[in-house]
Parts: structure tokens; sequence; C-alpha cells
């Protein structure tokens, strides 16, 4: 089967742009031929895509020489049938598609895919209505332009319960199928479980918190408050900002027993941090943290992790995340040291795997596609 990936991140962007990258290779893995079209601007392909002979990576507006590198074996085809700033630049991997997944409901794109509607579907991940640079100017232009997408496609899903329920009211649908991010694994489930046991202990309780420093996702007050109600704990933010205004890293640094890091990826954790006590997410209360899931919660579990939330409605239902509703710690003072609880937790993040994903994905497509 030849699937088509059109994703509206540009590579290397953030946690969204991998979710859409582990999408692709699980599908390679089930062995599709992939198309991975990114949508905005040109950056190279990480290193994992380069060397998968079934990925072909596509570059629609910023098509240039160096993306057809012939040492980069994802981009071997990456100028094939496409040409810059047409919407007709999509039509050759569409045509060759069985089936079509796609996270943007742009216009341009809505344009593209209605000769193929009945492959196409529509992945909704977040109320990107919601977001600064759409909310307050074109919220009710791009919510027009997503039910239009949705009513030609042939199914959509939702990443979480209550988005599936927000967006069902707004389309006049039914309600779309529920189909939570994905987790990859970077080791195996026994190395991850080995890693435990050996990961030293720290004599403080420390809590790790992975987030974008930005205002309007991770909520600085709330952690300062958890930070402040928890003197005898230290609180670890590994992350970046990507929007210099919206920085919350200063208001952080304030705190006296939080610690601000670059942000890390999960094998680094895994391999070298010693244990930490409690994974934390703390969303900014907002109609966009309302409907979105954050994908760090499979992190946390794969590192042996409870994990508590605050402002985080979409992962009301998720058996192994504590809503935060005071900001006393102590019941996880004890973790680090509860090998069944972590067991528990790496199991829950190895069930919820890029592979799980995609065979929910094509369980989907079967009744349409």
């Amino acid at each position: 089967m030849r699937v088509t990936i059109l994703s509206n991140m540009p590579f290397q962007s953030g946690m969204g742009s991998t979710n859409r990258q582990r999408l692709a290779r699980a599908a390679e893995r089930a062995g599709c031929d992939v198309d991975f079209v990114e949508t905005i601007g040109w950056r190279a392909a990480p290193p994992r895509f380069q060397k998968m002979e079934r990925v072909d990576v596509r570059h629609l507006w910023n098509i240039a020489p160096r993306a057809a590198r012939p040492t980069a074996v994802a981009a071997r085809r990456v100028n094939a049938g496409l040409s810059v700033r047409s919407s007709s630049a999509l039509r050759g991997a569409l045509d060759e598609a069985d089936l079509i997944v796609s996270f943007d409901p742009l216009e341009v794109l809505t344009r593209s895919v209605s000769h193929a509607s009945r492959r196409v579907i529509y992945y909704c991940v977040d109320a990107y209505e919601f977001q600064p640079h759409i909310a307050g100017s074109g919220e009710s232009h791009f919510t027009r332009i997503e039910s239009e997408y949705v009513e030609r496609s042939a199914a959509a899903v939702c990443t979480s319960t209550v988005l599936c329920e927000y967006k069902a009211a707004l389309w006049g649908s039914d309600r779309p199928a529920y189909i939570p991010g994905s987790f990859e694994p970077v080791v195996s489930r026994a190395d991850a479980i080995a890693h435990w046991s050996r990961r030293p202990r720290r004599d403080i309780p420390t809590a790790l918190i992975l987030a974008a420093l930005d205002r309007y996702k991770t909520d600085a007050r709330e952690i300062g408050e958890i930070a402040r109600a928890n003197p005898n704990w230290r609180f670890h933010v590994y992350g970046r900002a990507t929007d210099p205004i919206g920085d919350i890293s200063q208001e952080l640094r304030a705190v006296p027993n939080v610690e601000v890091r670059d942000a890390v990826n999960v094998e680094y954790l895994i391999r070298e941090a010693p244990a930490y006590a409690v994974g934390l997410v703390c969303m900014t209360e907002s109609d966009y943290s309302r409907h979105s899931f954050p994908l760090k919660i499979w992190d946390y579990m794969s590192l042996g992790l409870p994990v508590a939330a605050v402002n985080a409605p979409s992962l009301v239902g998720v058996p192994e995340v504590t809503a935060l509703v005071a900001t006393d710690l102590s019941e996880f003072e004890q973790s680090p040291s509860d090998e069944a609880l972590a067991s528990r937790m790496i199991d829950r993040a190895y069930g919820s795997t890029a592979d799980h994903q995609w065979s929910a994905i094509t369980r989907v497509a079967g009744a349409y596609v």
C-alpha cells in the first residue's frame, strides 16, 4: 500500500512534527511505501528518515536542489512532480496514494485533495483555532475551512476524547474516532526496566517537567506554586521557548528550587538521568490546552514515572494520570523505589507506540477507503 502523509509542520519543529514522523516510520514498518509531504518550509530530514528506503520526503513550498542530495536516501525523489508554490504540486503523491493521512486543513490543500477525498483520513491533533497565530484573526475562517475539509474526507480522527466531542459539535458530524498521539521507544522494554533499576537515587525528591516554555502552553505560575508548596523538592524543567515574547524561562528561574535546563531527548533521560519521582504536566488554562493531548505523558511513563497533571482535561480518563487538585506531592516521594509502579508505567508507554497508532488508523480507514 502507498501512503501519503501531509504534515503541516517543518522537520525538527517540536513534538508535533516528531509525532508525524513516528507515524510515517510505523507505516513503513507495516510494509507501506510512504510519501511524507512537508508543507511548511524546508529543513533536512532527520537521520532516521534518511536511512529509510521506503519513505520519500517531498517539500511542497520550498523545493530546492539541496533537498535532493544523492546521499539522502529518503529524498531521492523529492522533486518528482512538484513545482514551487503550486497546489497542483501535490497531485503526484496523491494520485499514487491508496491512503492519505492529512494533518493539514489549510485551504490550498483542501483544493488539492478534493479529487481524492474518499482516501483521506483527517487527523486532528489540536484545536488549532485557539493557537495565538489564528485566534482572534482567522478563527472563523479556519473553522469553516476545516469543516469543509472534514466533509470532503473519508473520516476524521482526534487525539483526545475532549477534542472528539468538541469537533463533532463544531463540524455537525458523528463523533470522530479517538486515536491519541504516540510514543516511539528508543530502547527495548527490557532495557527500559533495566535502566530504571540501575538508575541512581536522588537524595532529594525531584520532579521532571518536559515542556515548551511558551506562556500559551505552559503555566509558569502553577509550576511556581507547586514548587513553593514543596520546598523539600527540586524541579527540573527541560525545554525551550518558540516565541521570545511568551518565554517563561526567566519567571521559572526566579523560583529557588526550580532549575531550567536545555531540551533533551528521552534517550538521554533513560540512560543518564538519576531517578525522578514524578512527571508533571502543567498546562496553561485556556481553550487551546483544554483540547490538547500532551504527548509527554508517554515519555514520562517510559521512564517508569507516575504522571500528575494540572489543567489537562484531555487526560481525564487516562487512568495512569493523577489530576493534581492540590499542590502536595508527598504521595510521590517513594515512587523512585517502587518497581511495580515503574513496570506498570513502562508497560503503558510501550502499549502506546506509533505501531499501535498506525494500526488504529488503518482500522478506521478500512471502513471507508
